[in-house]
C-alpha cells in the first residue's frame, strides 16, 4: 500500500470512528420526535422534547406524552396493550370494585387485597350530609385505601339514580336527585384521583333496577328503559356530565340495560355524548353480557373490549378502521399520564393495613352527619336522666347487622361494631338497655317446610313442579313432578344441561365476572313453575 494510501484509510477510519456516535444521537433524537395520530387531537400542538423515553417528560401534555409513547409502538405492542408496557416502562396496576370502600367477601373468603380495609358509611349516607369538604375527604381517604394496596383504579363511585326504593343498591349512590348527586360526586372523584386512583364512573346510563337489567341467558336481552330525551338530559345525565365536565374522571362503565331500543355499550350516540362532554379517558363495559360483542362495542366507543386480539382481526378483514385500535390505545394512556400514574405507581402491597385511625374516625364523622331524625315527638330526644329503660329492638340493630349490601359494594368487616354494642356503651349503668330481635331480618328465610303444602296435582306434601327446556316457560314441559321444597342448587334433570344457572350469572349479577368483559354465560337455560296451597301453622 502506498503512503498516501495508507493516510487515506487511517483518515477514513478515523472519520468513521468520530461520526457513529453522532449517527447514534441523531437516530434517538428522530425516534423521539415520532408522534402518533388519532383522530379529533391535533398532534401539530405536541413538541416532544429529544430524549429517549419524551413521554416521561411530565411538562407535556398527557395527550401529547400518549401520542409519543403510541409512536414507538408497533401494531402488535398495540393489540398486546392493557395498560402496561414494560417497553415503555409504563404500568399501571390493577383495580377493584369500590363505592364504598374496597370491594370484596361478598362471594367467598375475603382475598388479602381485600381485608385490612375501612368499611366507609354507604354512600347515600355521604349524600345525607350536604357536605361537599367530607365527600372529598371521603374520596381522598378510599384513594388512599386503593393505593396503599397497590392499586390504581377504583370501580366507583356510582351515580345512578335513586327511582325506586325497590332498587337494591341504593345504598351505594348518591339518592334520587340529580344535582345533589353532581355536587356530591365530583368533589369526590377530585379527592380519590389526587390520591392517583383513577374514577371509573357507572354505570352510564338508566341503570336504576337490577331486576331484568340483564335478563338470562341465552337471549340476555335485559330491560330497555324508555326515556325522552328530556329526561335524558335532564335526570338521568347531568350527574354523568358533571363528574366529567368538572370532576374529570379517568373512566366509565357503561351499563347492562338498553335505553330506548339500544344497547348502552352498544350505543354511539350515547357513548359519544362523553367524549362531546370532553371526557378524555377509557370506556369499559359492565361485565360480560353488557359487551354484546367486540364489534358492536368497539364500534360505538368502548375501549376495554374483552378481546383486543379479536378486534385485530376486525380491522384485518376491513370490518373496522385501523383508528379504533389508536383510539382505545390513547383513550387507555390519557388518565395514567394525567394522574401521574405512570410518573409515580402506588407501591402499596396486596396485604397491608391500609385502615387508619383518620380514616376510622372520618367513618364517624360521615356517620354521624350522614343521620337523619325524622320525627322527635314529645322532644324525648336527647335521652336526658329521666329515662331509666331503653328497648333496643330489631334484627339489623344486633349481632346480624347489615353492614354493606351485598355485591360489587361490599366492604369486608374485620370488626363489627353493631349498634347495640355502642348504645350500651354509651348507656352505662345509668340505664337498662334490653333487645329483642324482632323480625327474622333481610337474610335468606327458611325453606317452607313440605308438611304445611299440598300440590294442585298429584299425592303427598310439597309443590307441583312444572319444568320447561328453556328460559321463558314456552312448549310443552319436560317434567312435572311434586318437590318437597323450592330448595336445590342443581338442574332438574340430566338433560338439562352440565350446569346449574347460578343466581349472579344467569340474572346478569355480579357472580362469576372473573374480571371486567371476562366471566361467562351459563351452560343450561330452564325455567320452572311451582303451585301449592299453603296453609300456616
Amino acid at each position: 500500500m502506498s503512503k498516501r494510501r495508507a493516510c487515506f484509510s487511517i483518515l477514513l477510519a478515523a472519520t468513521l470512528i468520530a461520526t457513529v456516535p453522532v449517527m447514534k444521537i441523531l437516530r434517538a433524537q428522530t425516534a423521539s420526535a415520532k408522534v402518533a395520530s388519532v383522530p379529533g387531537f391535533n398532534s401539530d400542538l405536541c413538541h416532544p422534547p429529544s430524549t429517549d423515553r419524551p413521554w416521561m417528560d411530565r411538562t407535556q401534555t398527557p395527550e401529547c406524552r400518549a401520542l409519543e409513547a403510541m409512536a414507538q409502538m408497533s401494531w402488535q405492542d398495540k393489540v398486546a396493550f392493557r395498560g402496561s408496557s414494560g417497553k415503555l416502562g409504563l404500568a399501571a396496576p390493577p383495580g377493584q370494585d369500590g363505592p364504598n370502600g374496597i370491594a370484596g367477601g361478598w362471594n367467598g373468603p375475603p382475598q388479602p387485597r381485600q381485608k385490612q380495609v375501612t368499611a366507609f358509611p354507604n354512600v347515600i349516607t355521604v349524600a345525607a350530609t350536604w357536605d361537599r369538604d367530607l365527600a372529598r375527604r371521603f374520596g381522598e381517604a378510599v384513594g388512599e385505601e386503593f393505593a396503599g394496596k397497590g392499586m390504581a383504579s377504583c370501580t366507583g363511585p356510582t351515580i345512578n339514580l335513586l327511582r325506586t326504593w325497590h332498587w337494591g343498591r341504593s345504598a351505594e349512590t348518591f339518592g334520587e336527585d340529580p344535582y345533589l348527586m353532581g355536587e356530591m360526586v365530583v368533589p369526590e372523584i377530585t379527592g380519590m384521583q389526587s390520591r392517583k386512583v383513577i374514577a371509573v364512573e357507572k354505570h352510564f346510563a338508566g341503570n336504576n333496577q337490577e331486576n331484568t337489567r340483564v335478563d338470562v341467558y341465552p337471549d340476555n336481552a335485559g330491560i330497555d328503559e324508555r326515556i325522552t330525551q328530556k329526561a335524558l338530559n335532564e335526570i338521568y345525565l347531568p350527574n354523568f356530565k358533571k363528574a366529567v365536565e368538572k370532576g374529570h374522571n379517568g373512566a366509565i362503565m357503561c351499563a347492562y340495560n338498553q335505553i330506548n331500543g339500544e344497547f348502552a355499550c352498544n350505543s354511539p350516540s350515547l357513548l359519544g355524548r362523553l367524549r362531546e362532554w370532553g371526557f378524555d379517558g377509557f370506556i369499559e363495559p359492565d361485565a360480560f353480557f353488557a359487551q354484546r360483542s367486540v364489534y358492536a362495542a368497539a364500534r360505538a366507543g368502548v375501549d376495554r373490549v374483552s378481546s383486543l386480539e379479536e378486534l385485530d382481526s376486525l380491522i384485518q378483514s376491513d370490518k373496522l378502521p385501523a383508528s379504533t385500535l389508536d383510539l382505545i390505545v390513547f383513550h387507555t394512556m390519557v388518565p395514567y399520564f394525567r394522574l401521574g400514574i405512570y410518573d409515580a405507581p402506588p407501591t402499596g402491597a396486596p396485604d397491608a393495613d391500609v385502615s387508619t385511625p383518620a380514616h376510622i374516625e372520618l367513618s364517624k364523622q360521615i356517620a354521624s352527619a350522614g343521620a337523619v331524625l325524622l320525627k322527635n315527638t314529645g322532644s324525648v330526644l336527647p335521652i336526658g336522666s329521666r329515662v331509666k329503660t331503653l328497648a333496643v329492638i330489631g334484627d339489623d340493630a344486633g349481632e346480624n347487622a347489615q353492614v354493606m349490601e351485598t355485591g360489587s359494594a361490599h366492604v369486608f368487616v374485620g370488626k363489627l361494631s353493631p349498634p347495640l354494642e355502642g348504645i350500651r356503651e354509651r348507656a352505662g349503668n345509668a340505664v337498662k338497655v334490653v333487645y329483642a330481635r324482632g323480625t327474622l331480618g333481610i337474610g335468606p328465610l327458611p325453606a317452607i317446610p313440605a308438611n304445611v303444602l299440598k300440590p294442585a296435582s298429584g299425592s303427598g306434601d310439597g309443590l307441583s313442579g312444572v319444568y320447561y327446556k328453556n328460559a321463558y316457560w314456552d312448549g310443552e314441559p319436560a317434567i312435572t313432578r311434586v318437590d318437597a321444597a323450592i330448595d336445590f342448587p342443581n338442574p332438574p334433570g340430566p338433560d338439562f344441561g352440565g350446569s346449574a344457572p347460578q343466581p349472579g350469572a344467569a340474572r346478569g349479577g355480579r357472580g362469576g365476572r372473573g374480571g371486567r368483559g371476562g366471566g361467562g354465560a351459563p351452560r343450561a337455560a330452564w325455567s320452572a313453575r311451582w303451585t301449592a296451597t299453603l296453609t300456616p301453622p
